[in-house]
């Protein structure tokens, strides 16, 4: 992964250490008075300690180890993470050119909202209870969900038409472990093929084409919703 930044003022600051005791604290007091242009955390960090601390990044930041953030996240560009665990609600990007990109495990715990898009580039857990939503430019994709995955491969969520889908970067099998009697939507763009399929019990599969088979879930007549797909 390529160095970055997170935007504030002009000069750059590297924090190599892994976090340590008072090193948080330091971290904190140093941004809010210096708030550097370029902030480099190679190492494992722990921003705030409890609500009344917060960091702002306003350009790009790259976490080449955990990060764990306790207090409020504002992300107003590109961010990406190895590793992510956020306590507290986040926002990414103000406009529909800020992307969060993930590329290790990371969870959610509280709402996350996406201007634009959400690139997943391996394992996401979103939300702790089902109190909790992902959206994606202005459109709930999923309360409590693990997004859907290929053989292992990474999938795009997205929303067109008015529907929520999962569109598979690689030809598989998908594996679920959804409720009994879940109406499953599936649409092969290249061949034009429309069916449905009621999900019973775990071993229920559906194969698609890589690129071409979008994946749209839902409960009932109207709602299309993602709720748990390995």
């Amino acid at each position: 992964m390529n160095n970055s930044s997170c935007g504030l003022n002009k000069n750059t600051y590297n924090f190599s250490n892994t976090a340590i005791k008072g090193l948080n604290d330091k971290i904190d007091n140093f941004i809010e008075t210096y708030a550097p242009t370029n902030l480099s955390i190679p190492g494992n960090v722990t921003l705030g300690t409890n609500e009344s601390n917060s960091l702002t990044l306003n350009s790009v930041a790259t976490f080449k180890g955990d990060a764990f953030f306790n207090a409020s996240v504002s992300i107003n560009d590109t961010c990406t993470i190895d590793t992510l665990t956020i306590t507290n609600d986040v926002t990414v990007g103000q406009d529909d050119t800020d992307t969060l990109t993930v590329n290790s495990t990371s969870t959610f715990e509280n709402p996350v909202t996406m201007k634009n898009s959400l690139t997943v580039d391996d394992n996401v857990v979103l939300g702790v209870d089902d109190t909790n939503t992902v959206t994606v430019a202005g459109t709930v994709i999923a309360t409590k969900v693990q997004l859907p995955r290929v053989n292992g491969n990474a999938v795009n969520i997205a929303n067109s038409d008015a529907f929520v889908y999962a569109e598979y970067s690689s030809a598989g099998n998908i594996y679920t472990d959804f409720p009994d009697a879940v109406l499953v939507y599936v649409k092969n763009t290249a061949v034009g093929t429309n069916y449905a399929i009621t999900y019973n019990d775990e071993a229920t599969t559906v194969t698609v084409n890589a690129g071409t088979t979008r994946v749209f879930l839902r409960t009932s007549a109207t709602a299309y919703t993602p709720l748990h797909v390995l």
